[in-house]
C-alpha cells in the first residue's frame, strides 16, 4: 500500500496525468471526461488495495487545492464563449442551479428537525457532537466540534458568570 505523503501524491498526479491524456488521445475518453476517469482511477486504486482510504493528502486535496482548480475555471471561462453557447445552454444551466437550490433548501429543511433533535439529546447526555462521534483529546482537554458548541450556546457547555 502506497502511504507515504509524497508517493501518494505522486501517484494522484499520475492517474491524473494519465486521465488527461485519455481524454485528448481516445474519443470515448472525451465523452466520459478526464475528471470521470480520474476519479475511476481512484476508485480502481483504493479498492485495489494499492491507495489507503484515508490520508491527509486527500485533506489538503479538498482543501485548498480544489478551491484553487474553481478560481482557475472560472478565471479561463471566456464571455465569447457563453455567447456562441446560446440561450438555451444558459436556461439549462439556470433550471440546474435552480433545482440545486430547491433541492438544498427542502433537504435542509427536512433533515433539519432530526440533526437538531440529535445533538439536543447528545448534548444532554454527554460530550459527543451532533453526528454522535466522541470528542478528540489534544493537550489533555477534550475538543468539542463546533457544532456541540453553538448547540450549547458557544461555550461547550460551560456557564461563564
Amino acid at each position: 500500500m502506497i502511504a507515504e505523503p509524497a508517493a501518494l501524491a505522486a501517484v494522484i498526479a499520475a492517474a491524473t496525468a494519465l486521465a488527461f491524456w485519455l481524454e485528448g488521445r481516445y474519443r470515448w475518453a472525451r465523452n466520459v471526461g478526464a475528471a470521470l476517469i480520474a476519479i475511476l482511477f481512484g476508485a480502481a486504486l483504493s479498492n485495489l488495495g494499492l491507495v489507503p482510504v484515508g490520508s491527509p493528502v486527500y485533506e489538503g486535496i479538498f482543501g485548498p487545492v480544489t478551491s484553487l482548480a474553481i478560481a482557475w475555471l472560472l478565471i479561463s471561462v471566456r464571455l465569447d464563449d457563453l455567447r456562441e453557447a446560446g440561450p438555451t445552454m444558459l436556461v439549462a444551466f439556470l433550471i440546474g442551479v435552480a433545482g440545486t437550490a430547491i433541492g438544498a433548501l427542502v433537504g435542509a429543511t427536512v433533515l433539519a428537525g432530526a440533526f437538531w433533535r440529535r445533538g439536543l439529546e447528545a448534548g444532554r447526555r454527554d460530550d459527543r457532537d451532533v453526528l454522535g462521534r466522541e470528542p478528540q483529546l489534544r493537550g489533555g482537554r477534550a475538543r468539542a466540534g463546533p457544532s456541540t458548541l453553538a448547540l450549547r450556546g458557544g461555550h461547550g457547555g460551560r456557564q461563564h458568570r
